[in-house]
């Protein structure tokens, strides 16, 4: 039941955070570091893009398959809406693999957590500048998303520490 504002939601929040996103990630999930896990700020669009200059592309967008067509050519992008017309569904690719049961669970809470907002179509405040650090970026993305409860804080906790130990490791 989803209509063109509940795809631009969720897409304007990826790629807001998407820099963030990737400081939660291994190095090789990060940026266009992964073939089947482009960014949408960079790779899938053909160059580094920044937050506005991806809106004023997007707000031309008339439908759900000309925003998508805008920003992945392919399926092969960090947060993959082409799989909405093969499966009903829409992909997050950006996490690794893992056997690790804590970081699988606060994976599918956070990604249904965005959903959630993107089907309530939440208001993303100040999203097109682009401009805070990634800390700063990590807190905005998840302190609504807690208040509001669709997230336990204790998964925040966990993706606030994986940064840092990415960031102790200065992995870019």
């Amino acid at each position: 039941g989803w209509n063109l504002g509940n795809f631009r939601n969720l897409g304007a929040r990826y790629v807001k955070f998407e820099r963030a996103l990737d400081s939660l990630m291994p190095k090789s999930r990060r940026q266009n570091n992964a073939y089947y896990c482009q960014g949408w700020l960079t790779g899938s669009v053909g160059n580094k893009e920044s937050v506005a200059n991806a809106w004023k592309k997007w707000s031309g967008a008339t439908t759900i398959r000309g925003m998508m067509e805008k920003f992945a050519r392919n399926r092969y992008t960090k947060l993959n809406l082409s799989s909405f017309w093969s499966h009903g569904t829409v992909e997050f690719r950006h996490h690794s693999g893992t056997f690790d049961y804590e970081k699988a669970e606060c994976w599918i809470r956070f990604t249904r957590a965005m959903v959630e907002q993107a089907d309530k179509r939440e208001k993303l405040q100040g999203w097109k500048t682009g401009l805070e650090t990634n800390k700063v970026s990590l807190t905005k993305l998840l302190t609504p998303m807690v208040k509001n409860g669709y997230l336990p804080k204790r998964v925040a906790r966990f993706y606030k520490a994986r940064q840092t130990h990415f960031d102790t490791l200065r992995v870019s």
